[in-house]
């Protein structure tokens, strides 16, 4: 947009209907430059209908999808559904308006009629008929897909195809979402830089769980796309758990350092009774000692020297056998 003295000049790309708010609400004496439509929209307005439609039937509680309809991945031109009824067939056929079928084979099992042939806005079937049995989408641009009968689809961006075809199965795929590991391959590109061409080998990740265009909900394979309502909530619970664990945490600890101070007192206390129990020993060894003195000068001033040496051996014998034992006894 471009004002009449041109004093500025600005390049604006918005929506015609927020332009002329914008002109509403105070801006004048404008003057459109260049007008522009973009109808690339066109092609996904059936696309987008088709899934209004059945979010509203979904949201509707009506029998047919109830809560088990959801998109597990969508590109420009394409879409795969994840849908939960008695046969998805029979649910085509009686909405076959919407559907192109007429690449099904003649005489097909399911007796899916050929109609819609090449009419634009219409949703086809790819497989035609041909059962999808394993989905893994990991993020944007990265997923596998397995078909009865037909090679497995394997897609990671920034990753050669002959390394994809060669280095990469589905297990990885399914390995990678389960254990929530990135996995990395080495490939070689030719590169140019100040018109000298060149070879390298690099290292990159070719498969990784995390996925940040949207919001991941804890333990589980959902997706919500950011600024959901639902993230708050999913947020809060994940906080309540988070100090559940610490709180738990924090008892086991407390636990662990009662059983330990316990522990420590009760070798305290056994290291002090068995301290105790010597000096006690000592002293009462020390008492005989002075008895058998006592005695041995009795029997020196009384009775014969040979009745006194074998009273004093008998009672040295006995206090050393009392040592004796105590100490086998405190060693064991």
């Amino acid at each position: 947009m471009r004002s009449e003295n041109c004093v500025y000049c600005l390049k604006i790309f918005k929506h015609a209907g927020h332009t002329f708010v914008n002109l509403e609400v105070g801006i004048t004496r404008l003057q459109l430059a260049q007008c522009a439509t973009i109808r690339s929209i066109s092609r996904l307005r059936e696309y987008i209908e088709l899934n209004t439609n059945l979010r509203t039937r979904a949201k509707n509680d009506a029998p047919l999808y109830n809560d088990k309809y959801k998109i597990t991945y969508t590109e420009t031109d394409r879409v795969i559904y994840h849908i939960e009824c008695a046969d998805i067939y029979e649910t085509m056929k009686r909405d076959i308006a919407r559907f192109d079928t007429s690449d099904y084979p003649a005489g097909n099992a399911y007796g899916m009629p050929l109609a819609n042939k090449k009419v634009p806005g219409l949703m086809k079937d790819e497989n035609n008929g041909t059962i999808m049995t394993e989905f893994v989408g990991l993020r944007a641009k990265m997923y596998a897909l397995r078909v009865d009968g037909k090679k497995d689809t394997k897609k990671a961006k920034g990753v050669k195809s002959n390394v994809v075809v060669r280095t990469i199965t589905f297990d990885d795929y399914t390995r990678c979402l389960n254990e929530e590991i990135e996995m990395t391959r080495r490939q070689s590109c030719i590169r140019s830089k100040l018109h000298e061409v060149y070879t390298i080998s690099e290292s990159k990740i070719a498969l990784s769980p995390y996925n940040d265009k949207r919001y991941v909900v804890p333990d589980s394979t959902e997706t919500l796309p950011w600024g959901h309502w639902r993230i708050p909530l999913y947020n809060n619970i994940h906080t309540m758990i988070h100090i559940h664990m610490y709180h738990n945490m924090i008892h086991i600890r407390i636990i662990c350092i009662s059983i330990l101070m316990y522990t420590f007192f009760k070798f305290i206390m056994c290291i002090t009774i068995i301290v105790l129990s010597y000096n006690i020993y000592r002293m009462f060894v020390i008492f005989l000692r002075s008895i058998s003195i006592l005695i041995y000068t009795l029997c020196i001033i009384r009775f014969n020297i040979y009745i006194l040496y074998v009273l004093y051996t008998s009672i040295l014998i006995f206090t050393l056998c009392n040592i004796r034992i105590y100490i086998y006894i405190h060693i064991i």
